[in-house]
């Protein structure tokens, strides 16, 4: 929770002591957007988002849409926590899981030696088990 917080932050400041060019402005945005989200806390926020993701398979912006009713920030809110946590969401990912349940696919994560996996199922315990 805090590290992300820094890092969003650290991203704020580093643009804004020059001219951001249009490539940019995702970035900037999403610092903004963390006024909708500061009632909850990152630790329930972001395993809804995998879960939206990797479950449902809806689009970053379907999932914006669904957890603060905005389209404004086009997926990149989504995209950073996801990609933060080690989920790639240019290749095939999306939706990956629609046919299991939470717990198969936290017992099949925690069994990888890929430390990013045993993270997400570890997210993923706590918001759903």
């Amino acid at each position: 929770m805090f590290a992300v917080k820094i890092e969003i932050i650290k991203i704020h400041f580093e643009y804004s002591e020059r001219e951001i060019n249009k490539d940019e402005i995702g970035v900037t945005t999403m610092f903004k957007t963390y006024d909708l989200f500061n009632h909850r806390s990152i630790n329930d926020l972001v395993p809804e988002i995998i879960y939206y993701y990797l479950f449902k398979g809806l689009s970053l912006t379907a999932i914006e849409v669904k957890l603060f009713k905005t389209e404004e920030y086009k997926g990149w809110l989504s995209k950073t926590f996801l990609n933060y946590y080690g989920i790639d969401t240019e290749k095939e990912n999306k939706g990956m899981y629609a046919d299991k349940t939470v717990p198969e696919v936290v017992t099949e994560l925690y069994k990888s030696s890929d430390i990013a996996h045993i993270r997400v199922a570890k997210l993923l315990k706590e918001k759903y088990l």
